[in-house]
């Protein structure tokens, strides 16, 4: 009978937290740690056991360093992403995870069980390549991500200049092939009540772009779209502050225009 190995979770905040539950509840053991160790409370009560620094948590678990490949150690890269199709908020309250990994087809079937514990929807877990290529999936993921939302506020303040109803073009579009998950869903609390989503910062978002052109850099494509999309968010970023939220440049586009992008 085969043993479950105990895993490792280093921050525990929106992602980590219901990706550890998962995992707790599919009978893995883990040790756990995050900037608090308030967030780990619910963690501690399903048997998750604290570690004092992350570091710690390597010595404890079944784990991976730098050195492991010439030793014979695999390494897998699998990074996640929340399920599209809900709103910002709505879509964290649990971990339902797309999950993109890197490794062989041998190492990927074999931490299958893994992923799901994790929260991997079977449908929504994929072997995008050999080591390497989950990463290249996930920041290419936000790259796109970030042009829509760029994209639907240049379009926001133009139809807010024609005086058009906002939820109008909204359903209009949302009809079209222009439609996106960031049209559907994730505009809708800059719509509601101006929250531009500080669970996610501006600074990360920049951070995330700067990988997005390090990955154009090293492919040799000419990424003139996520060039200009990165001045954007990182106006948006030196405007409102590095903690101002990830949905900023949509702030950006509505001071611009003079008046904010709400229901009437």
């Amino acid at each position: 009978m085969s043993v479950k190995p105990t895993v490792g979770m280093i921050g525990l905040g929106n992602l980590g937290n219901p990706m550890a539950v998962s995992l707790l509840n599919s009978g893995y053991e883990a040790v756990v740690h995050s900037l608090s160790r308030d967030e780990a409370t619910n963690l501690l009560a399903l048997g998750a056991t604290w570690s004092e620094s992350p570091a710690e948590v390597g010595r404890l678990v079944d784990e991976i360093i730098a050195v492991a490949a010439p030793r014979g150690v695999a390494v897998l890269d699998a990074p996640v992403s929340f399920l599209a199709k809900a709103p910002i908020g709505g879509s964290r309250s649990s971990a339902a995870l797309q999950i993109f990994v890197g490794a062989s087809t041998e190492q990927y079937e074999q931490h299958l069980p893994l992923f799901r514990a994790l929260g991997g929807k079977p449908e929504q877990i994929y072997h995008a390549g050999p080591s390497g290529s989950g990463y290249g999936i996930k920041v290419l993921l936000n790259l796109l991500w970030f042009v829509h939302a760029a994209g639907t506020a240049e379009v926001l303040a133009m139809a807010s200049k024609l005086g058009i109803d906002l939820r109008i073009l909204q359903r209009a579009l949302c009809a079209s092939p222009s439609q996106s998950n960031f049209l559907q869903y994730d505009i809708n609390s800059v719509l509601e009540s101006g929250d531009y989503d500080d669970g996610f910062t501006i600074e990360l978002v920049c951070k995330d772009l700067q990988l997005a052109l390090a990955l154009g850099a090293k492919t040799n494509v000419d990424i003139a779209v996520a060039t200009i999309v990165e001045q954007l968010h990182r106006r948006a970023l030196q405007q409102y502050g590095s903690k101002s939220g990830e949905m900023s440049v949509v702030k950006l586009y509505e001071d611009a225009v003079g008046k904010p992008f709400r229901d009437a």
